[in-house]
């Protein structure tokens, strides 16, 4: 009977030991957590928005490469700046009445001519692309049709390190 007695009361002592460990743990992880959330409710998070600027029709993109063919009298669609925290892009879209092909070998032929490195293309049917990289910069030309009105589109997009 002596030896049940000490038995249920090591029983309870080591229960009662586990409770309580749980229990400071649990206030423990409680404890780590809100101190979490409060730094994080005080340090305000950064966003780089872009900046984006439409840029009048008449006027070139800042940055945007002075040289390139832009085929003249062509319908501009798009023409801006959007200035992020360490890059600026400078981007013009227009309806081309150039085929896809004359589009894509025009500018092909213009990137290697004025010393850009070539560093990825596309030749589909409906879908053309050339990027290129010079210097600090990166340009992307995209040549697109329509497939419901048979438009042709082309978008340059110059991105610089600022």
């Amino acid at each position: 009977m002596e030896n049940k007695k000490i038995i249920i009361f090591v029983v309870v002592v080591v229960l009662a030991g586990f409770s309580y460990y749980f229990v400071w743990q649990k206030n423990k992880v409680n404890k780590i957590a809100e101190q979490q959330k409060t730094q994080t409710q005080e340090q305000p998070v950064k966003t780089d928005s872009p900046s984006v600027q439409v840029v009048d029709n008449n006027k070139l993109p800042d940055k945007f490469p002075v040289n390139i063919p832009l085929e003249a009298g062509a319908q501009i669609e798009q023409n801006y700046n959007v200035d992020l925290a360490d890059k600026t892009q400078a981007s013009r879209r227009f309806a081309s009445t150039k085929s896809l092909a004359e589009n894509y070998k025009l500018y092909g032929d213009w990137l290697k001519q004025d010393g850009w490195e070539i560093q990825n293309t596309l030749d589909n049917s409906d879908l053309k692309a050339l990027s290129a990289i010079k210097g600090e910069g990166s340009l992307n030309i995209t040549i697109s049709q329509n497939l419901t009105t048979k438009q042709i589109f082309v978008d340059i997009s110059f991105m610089a390190v600022k």
